[in-house]
């Protein structure tokens, strides 16, 4: 939860530990933790069922995002939606964080956003970042 945000909807956190770990007071940790659950997780998977993971289905998904996010680069959206965009993504490394027991800290790596794997950007990511992708 972006604690700035909440604050000033006046939101109290007086029950809850400073630096708890549901707790940020950085908006990219936030939007990181939302493009991978909703995005890469959810809707990923609904692509998958619907048989459009690898035949336009990350198209449509930019597309509307573009649409609903995109209104113009004041909008409330347009530094999301840039978020959302951006050539990698972190990505939590699960097994090498569970080797190295941690429960609490994150171990990260920035991979391709999966969200750009039909746009025209992919190829040039891919080759950028194919050395990288095999790296420990």
């Amino acid at each position: 939860m972006h604690v700035p945000t909440l604050n000033n909807h006046g939101v109290k956190f007086d029950s809850l530990p400073p630096g708890g770990a549901t707790l940020t007071d950085n908006l990219d940790n936030v939007w990181s933790k939302v493009h991978h659950s909703l995005l890469q997780n959810h809707v990923g998977f609904l692509l998958v069922a619907l048989g459009l993971e690898s035949h336009g289905g990350w198209a449509i998904t930019l597309e509307t995002l573009s649409t609903v996010l995109g209104g113009g680069q004041d909008s409330p959206g347009a530094k999301l939606l840039e978020y959302f965009t951006k050539d990698t993504m972190p990505f939590k490394c699960f097994l090498r964080m569970r080797m190295e027991s941690k429960y609490r800290d994150y171990i990260e790596r920035e991979v391709p956003n999966v969200i750009l794997m039909d746009s025209p950007r992919w190829k040039s990511i891919i080759e950028t970042y194919q050395p990288s992708l095999h790296a420990t």
